[in-house]
């Protein structure tokens, strides 16, 4: 309606008043004109819920909550971090899969690793994939991450741990960065999960049909704008990397599932 005001602003969700982890959001907020003053919201705040006009209801396109890479193109929701490499991604080396050919930049560097991500939306979403990856190479890994940035991120990976395939889960947090918990693997496709809350990340997987095992978890609040910096929020991605040279076999990924819970 022509005599309905709304305001566009960036703003933020914080979690208990104190940080926020999924960077900076569009907010569309009511507004009415009193004594010839625009006044924004309830009495001039801006809140998460408010009472407003209604909108004139209209279908708009989604991202499907899956992707099984079966088109020949990416979807529009994928990123990379900053200018991708030639030759890093292929949708068609192997067809209905993502292929990543891990190179010697790992997502410590401020640099182009082999990464396709998309934003967390959610304060409580799950995401998976379906990772198909055997090197023997030692340094090889290549798995999901939950990254803010170099300096803080989280990976659920698949690499060679003592001459030994393993699942692990390692935690970066500014200078520091450790594998907290791991597991040796079994040959064949790994389903790799990562459950979000307001306040926390859980690292699970399985192989085959085996029931879904959890390795470890990490709290969402290293992961914010109040300690790792900048303002993009947070990005749910897969990768692979050589750390220090390119990987001795790709990555390839099945399918991505994003499900807000």
């Amino acid at each position: 309606h022509t005599k309905d005001w709304w305001l566009v602003c960036l703003g933020i969700r914080p979690q208990q008043g104190q940080y926020h982890h999924l960077g900076r959001e569009t907010f569309l907020a009511p507004v009415a004109w009193k004594n010839g003053w625009p006044v924004v919201g309830h009495g001039g705040l801006v809140e998460l819920e408010m009472k407003g006009p209604a909108f004139c209801r209209a279908q708009q396109p989604f991202e499907p909550l899956r992707d099984d890479f079966d088109d020949p193109q990416l979807l529009f929701c994928w990123n990379f971090l900053r200018c991708r490499a030639k030759g890093d991604w292929s949708l068609s080396e192997r067809p209905g899969w993502l292929r990543l050919r891990g190179s010697a930049m790992d997502l410590d560097q401020p640099g182009s690793p082999a990464f396709v991500g998309r934003r967390q939306q959610h304060f409580r979403c799950r995401i998976s994939a379906l990772l198909d990856f055997k090197s023997d190479q030692k340094n090889d890994e290549a798995g999901l991450t939950v990254l803010m940035n170099e300096r803080h991120h989280y990976e659920l990976a698949i690499g060679i741990v003592h001459n030994q395939r393993t699942v692990f889960v390692r935690r970066r947090i500014g200078d520091l960065a450790t594998v907290v918990a791991s597991q040796t693997l079994q040959e064949g496709p790994v389903h790799l999960e990562i459950q979000a809350e307001s306040d926390a990340y859980r690292f699970l997987y399985r192989v085959g049909e085996e029931p879904l095992r959890i390795l470890a978890s990490g709290q969402t609040q290293y992961l914010s704008k109040e300690i790792a910096g900048g303002f993009t929020g947070v990005y749910l991605g897969m990768y692979a990397t050589g750390h220090g040279r390119d990987c001795g076999a790709p990555a390839d990924f099945d399918w991505f599932e994003y499900h807000p819970l």
